[in-house]
């Protein structure tokens, strides 16, 4: 007695199989997920004044003197922060002048003889000729941002392969 055997659904799993290929193609829509994520963690770390590894930021003199958070005045660098998605990476950074001095730390040089000039404790104007700037990294990953991308990525794989009738 001869055995039989038919497969049905071929055409049905090609097709979906070529959908998930198509969504693949162009991961923009991955990237600019996780930039979103990563842009707001950055921003939330912002408020708490935490590095990516939780440490709190060194408090500024501004912050000392007048209260408030440190690299928190007007809320501008917070809000600088954004992101870039492309099919092969995301890039999260902030164009905001003081964005490097403040990630690595370092000392700043009067130009001039007149020196540096900022507002000292009692308002009035205070001169020196450099100050050194702690480093108070505000970019990079922490343990749930890492979390978050491969929830984002996991999702976006299933979306790929999810069957529709």
């Amino acid at each position: 007695m001869p055995i039989s055997i038919e497969i049905s659904g071929r055409e049905e799993a090609l097709g979906a199989v070529r959908e998930a290929v198509e969504h693949m193609e162009d991961s923009t829509d991955l990237f600019a997920r996780i930039g979103a994520a990563i842009t707001l963690s950055t921003q939330e770390r912002f408020e708490r004044g935490v590095a990516p590894d939780g440490n709190p930021w060194p408090k500024s003199i501004r912050a000392l003197v007048n209260g408030g958070k440190t690299l928190f005045d007007t809320g501008y660098f917070m809000q600088s922060i954004t992101f870039e998605a492309s099919a092969e990476s995301v890039l999260i950074g902030s164009d905001a002048i003081q964005a490097a001095i403040h990630q690595f730390g370092g000392t700043i040089t009067a130009k001039s003889g007149k020196g540096l000039a900022f507002k000292g404790a009692h308002g009035d104007m205070v001169h020196v000729p450099s100050v050194t700037i702690p480093a108070r990294p505000f970019l990079g990953l922490d343990d749930d941002d890492d979390r978050e991308i491969i929830d984002i990525t996991g999702e976006w794989l299933r979306n790929a392969f999810e069957v529709t009738s």
